[in-house]
């Protein structure tokens, strides 16, 4: 059975009181990690499972089924020694997001590279069975919503600058599939210490939006916190930032969880850079409402992730590649440089871009705009790197758009305050 503990009891959790979604601290701790899974060849798998039928009293041809019993799954002799972890205690260590070593005591490159594995074969099909029949037992049903539920800020983790300062990460999820939601900074959208305003959004767009601004710490920072309080649709949920090791993050780290590449992950992500932006906006930055401000950027890239992406055609008389079910537990994105501009702080319905700017956030329905978004299109990239766009705004008021460049690992933001007078 599947489970994992999300209780300070497990010290494989980082911080309890923070929101987790997708991503190695949460759903990757109970069945993606299997990416670093013991490796058998067929012979040894069922002279395993033939040793475990023979203590268990099992009959012979009973289906192999690789499950925990209260956490734990007994071990052949043999299978422990010489430092490495007990053999096939897969739930439960995929459950904590501990790695598993091979019968040499070595970590194993990614099992699920290996096609031919039974054990691998196995366990997939163990994970469905498991989630389709945890669910039919407690009769659950998971409800997705368009309006009416709460923001979790979330806090992704910390990178150590070369000036021995730390950054902290921060995005958010938004519950809801439709709703869009402005919460000025104040009393229901603070950071502290240092605050309230940290440069943390006043509008939030729907869904899961990640790794989307950063906080700078001395680097006598400590066991202190940076905590993100924020009140959406009345009720109150929080972030903590901390320094813990569990949180220290990497460029390949971030990918992972951006779902670069699809979820393929590669040795060279960890000497990705990201993308290079500079923006040219018409100065003064002050326009009438339903004036057009010319917005122009430009982008570059070091080519990581690299690899191309082309969206299957369909077959006849097949579903059409996009109407698949997805295959991966976090959504994934082709590679390749994007970029966007969005309302970071103002009502992003008084502002209208042209052309239509790909969204930022985990928009993973089909054909939704959204690097997520199966077949997963994204828009051409100029040849120059020049990106212009125009936006019209439709209500006087104080505007912080952010444009975004981004290579479907790594993000670069940059803003820009517009002023709108009637």
């Amino acid at each position: 059975i599947g489970w994992l503990d999300t209780t300070v009891a497990n010290r494989n959790v980082a911080d309890p009181r923070n929101w987790s979604g997708g991503g190695r601290r949460s759903v990757a701790n109970m069945f993606i990690d299997l990416g670093e899974a013991l490796e058998l060849t067929d012979e040894q798998f069922e002279r395993e499972m033939a040793e475990r039928r023979e203590r268990l009293g099992l009959a012979r041809r009973l289906p192999h089924r690789l499950s925990a019993v209260h956490g734990r799954v007994p071990v052949a002799a043999g299978a422990r020694g010489r430092g490495q972890r007990p053999a096939m205690r897969v739930t439960e260590a995929a459950a904590a997001g501990r790695p598993f070593a091979g019968r040499d005591g070595r970590r194993r490159p990614s099992a699920m590279r290996a096609p031919g594995s039974r054990f691998i074969r196995s366990v997939a099909v163990v994970a469905l069975l498991t989630l389709a029949v945890a669910a039919a037992a407690t009769a659950q049903t998971r409800f997705t919503y368009s309006r009416g539920q709460s923001v979790h800020p979330a806090y992704e983790g910390w990178w150590p600058n070369e000036d021995g300062t730390f950054r902290m990460y921060f995005g958010y999820m938004n519950s809801n599939w439709e709703e869009e939601l402005d919460v000025p900074v104040g009393p229901d959208n603070h950071i502290e210490p240092g605050g309230p305003d940290r440069g943390q959004p006043t509008h939030f767009y729907p869904r899961r939006n990640m790794f989307l601004f950063t906080i700078d710490v001395p680097a006598d920072f400590g066991d202190q916190e940076i905590v993100w309080t924020l009140t959406a649709n009345g009720r109150t949920e929080r972030a903590y930032g901390s320094l813990r090791t569990d949180y220290l993050l990497d460029s390949q780290t971030i990918a992972t969880e951006m779902g670069a590449n699809f979820g393929r992950i590669r040795d060279e992500w960890r000497d990705n850079r990201p993308p290079e932006l500079a923006l040219r906006v018409d100065e003064p930055r002050t326009v009438r409402v339903g004036q057009p401000l010319s917005l122009v950027a430009f982008t570059s890239d070091d080519g990581i992730p690299s690899g191309s992406y082309t969206p299957p055609a369909p077959e006849p008389g097949e579903p059409h590649p996009a109407y698949r079910p997805p295959q991966q537990i976090v959504p994934g994105n082709p590679p390749g440089l994007r970029f966007s501009w969005i309302v970071y702080r103002g009502d992003a319905s008084k502002v209208r871009f042209s052309p239509r700017q790909l969204k930022t956030w985990q928009d993973t329905r089909v054909y939704s705009y959204s690097p997520w978004s199966p077949p997963y299109i994204l828009p051409e990239v100029p040849e120059d790197g020049r990106w212009e766009v125009h936006a019209t705004f439709d209500a006087p008021g104080t505007y912080v758009l952010r444009a975004m460049a981004g290579d479907s690992a790594l993000t670069t933001s940059e803003n820009v305050t517009i002023t709108v007078t009637p």
